[in-house]
């Protein structure tokens, strides 16, 4: 299940995951803390938003030359 984090990482779900993770002393591994996940995810979103459009532009640009051929 993908979760979409906004950059605010105002998802409570995610607050106890940190929370539990510096308990653990895990935010002093190699990845940076949550507002780097928090980007990554919020700009795959983005991404994955603009890519969908391109399609669907691209879609109905094909789908028209195709209907419009005798």
């Amino acid at each position: 299940m993908l979760m979409i984090i906004e950059p605010g990482c105002q998802n409570p779900d995610f607050l106890k995951i940190r929370k539990l993770n510096e308990k653990e002393g895990f935010d002093t591994q190699p990845f940076p803390s949550a507002f780097f996940w928090s980007t990554i995810f919020s700009l795959f979103f983005l991404l994955n938003v603009q890519f969908g459009v391109v399609l669907e532009v691209v879609q109905s640009k094909t789908a028209k030359v195709v209907v419009g051929r005798p």
